[in-house]
């Protein structure tokens, strides 16, 4: 946070992005060690399985959401217009 601040090109968009990044990879954390009880945390393999498991979880949460919100720009049209070599 220090670091950022007293660079010349500051922008409080990006930092609140990236301080919210941060809060929601911690709270992750937390509930993950919530949820861990002995028993889920044998039948999931350890604390990697059921990271992997939120992991894989939250990637088929947010995908449609992002591509709501973002489309697909890869398509060859876009990517000429944005400069990209075919």
């Amino acid at each position: 946070m220090l670091a950022s601040v007293s660079e010349a090109s500051f922008n409080w968009l990006g930092f609140g992005t990236a301080m919210g990044s941060n809060v929601t990879f911690q709270s992750r954390n937390v509930l993950s060690k919530k949820v861990m009880t002995p028993d889920i945390k044998e039948r999931l393999g350890g604390s990697i399985g059921l990271f992997s498991l939120i992991t894989v979880l939250s990637f088929f949460l947010l995908a449609p959401i992002s591509l709501l919100r973002e489309g697909v720009n890869f398509t060859p049209a876009a990517m000429s217009v944005r400069g990209a070599k075919g």
